[in-house]
């Protein structure tokens, strides 16, 4: 058999299974398999000479990474953010290079110590969020674990000096506006208020729909009526709101109004009732 036979008969007989050129070779995302943070809950205590509660503090974070092919993992990183999306604590990288916080090099277990700056404006509940992504870009699975921070001396908000019409009349064609306002304070800071709202009831008491008042100095459109506020001053602690009043709102009726402050920390404070006429 010549040479070109027999080149022709091996190939033939392993099926030509050589490799691919030009073809990369994949490599699987990294994998998180725990995650672990320490403390899980931070107080912040307010004093006369702190009245904000402001202080620098740290979390201690960790994550075990698998360790196949743990030289691909580019960074593990970390958020830590409010869970209603609005405030970010703060965000980082966790490594495993043996220099305090962490102890082994290389053995999979990622670590950082997460500085932050907490103030009474933080209080509220967090979701720590841990995340790796290796030299392709693939990103691993994601952890999250809960963080709490409170205001261990926490006062209830108050709310006072309501600002609002008796009777308004329906406009016959167009719309008007109807401005209410009301004084929100807190012995904790004005930053300790998350929000303040009236709830509209119908005569039979149900719902016709909770809205926030704002203290923006009427700077924003505002939902849920995409109009201006109406506040006069931003951060002076009267909270206002402009609610629209068409041609066809339900004549010779009234409405409830009841208005409540509500702090970081949950706590609601009293709340002021007054009825709005209709006509």
């Amino acid at each position: 058999m010549n040479r070109f036979l027999y080149i022709s008969f091996l190939l033939g007989f392993f099926g030509c299974n050589f490799p691919t050129k030009n073809i990369p070779e994949t490599t699987p995302p990294p994998f998180l398999s725990s995650i672990a943070i320490s403390p899980d809950s931070l107080a912040i205590i307010t004093s006369p000479n702190n009245p904000t509660g402001a202080t620098d503090t740290a979390i201690n974070l960790s994550a075990s990474v698998d360790t196949n092919g743990l030289s691909n993992v580019r960074s593990v990183h970390f958020s830590i953010i409010s869970t209603d999306g609005n405030t970010i604590l703060a965000t980082g990288q966790l490594s495993d290079d043996g220099i305090a916080p962490d102890l082994i090099a290389g053995d999979g277990k990622f670590t950082s110590l997460a500085a932050i700056h907490i103030t009474t404006e933080n209080v509220g509940t967090y979701v720590i969020q841990i995340q790796a992504e290796n030299l392709s870009g693939l990103t691993s699975n994601s952890l999250s674990r809960s963080f709490i921070l409170a205001n261990v001396a926490n006062h209830a908000p108050q709310i006072s000096n309501l600002v609002m019409p008796d009777t308004v009349f329906v406009p016959t064609s167009g719309s008007t506006t109807v401005k209410v306002s009301v004084v929100a304070s807190d012995s904790d800071g004005l930053s300790d208020i998350k929000l303040v709202t009236l709830t509209s009831l119908k005569p039979d008491s149900s719902i016709v729909g909770t809205f926030s008042l704002f203290d923006d100095g009427g700077a924003f459109l505002q939902p849920p009526f995409n109009i201006s506020s109406g506040d006069a001053v931003a951060g002076d602690g009267i909270y206002t709101l402009k609610i629209p009043l068409n041609s066809t709102t339900e004549r010779n009726t009234y409405r409830i109004f009841m208005f409540k402050a509500t702090d970081r920390a949950g706590v609601v404070s009293n709340i002021i009732s007054k009825n709005i006429y209709i006509e």
